[in-house]
C-alpha cells in the first residue's frame, strides 16, 4: 500500500472512524470502526487489513470493522497522518504493545494486567468526551 494510501486512510478514519478498547466478559480487546453508506472505501479497508464490512439491511449504511492485531496494524500503519484522533490511536497502539493482541495461549491475565486494562479502557472513555 503506498504512503498516499495511508494518508487518505488517515483522514477517512479521522473522520469517520472510531477506536475503542472493549470491555466484556472475557476481557478486553481492541476494535476499530469506520462508517460511511458508500462501501467502495469501506472494501478497501477490507481487502488490505481484513475485518469485515457490514451492511445494514433498508438503510444502506455500511461500516468496516477490524479487532485486535489487525486493527493494531490498521492504526499503526495511518498513525503519522492521523489528526484529530491521535490521543485515542496512540492509547490504542500501547495498549497493543503492552497487552499483545492474540490470545494469552491459556495463561489468565494477572490482577495487575487487569487493573492496568481496565485503566487503559476508562482513559480510552474519556478521551471521547
Amino acid at each position: 500500500m503506498s504512503r498516499e494510501d495511508r494518508a487518505y486512510f488517515a483522514g477517512f478514519f479521522d473522520g469517520e472512524g472510531c477506536v475503542h478498547i472493549e470491555r466484556s466478559e472475557l476481557g478486553y480487546k481492541l476494535r476499530v470502526i469506520v462508517a460511511q453508506k458508500r462501501l467502495t472505501q469501506l472494501q478497501r479497508l477490507e481487502s488490505y487489513y481484513g475485518g469485515r464490512v457490514y451492511t445494514r439491511p433498508g438503510d444502506g449504511a455500511s461500516h468496516w470493522q477490524v479487532n485486535g492485531l489487525m486493527a493494531y496494524a490498521f492504526l499503526a500503519d495511518i498513525y503519522p497522518w492521523v489528526q484529530e484522533k491521535r490521543d485515542q490511536v496512540e492509547l490504542a497502539i500501547e495498549y497493543g504493545y503492552r497487552f499483545g493482541l492474540g490470545r494469552t495461549g491459556g495463561r489468565k491475565r494477572t490482577l495487575e494486567e487487569r487493573a492496568d486494562q481496565q485503566a487503559m479502557y476508562e482513559q480510552m472513555r474519556a478521551l471521547k468526551r
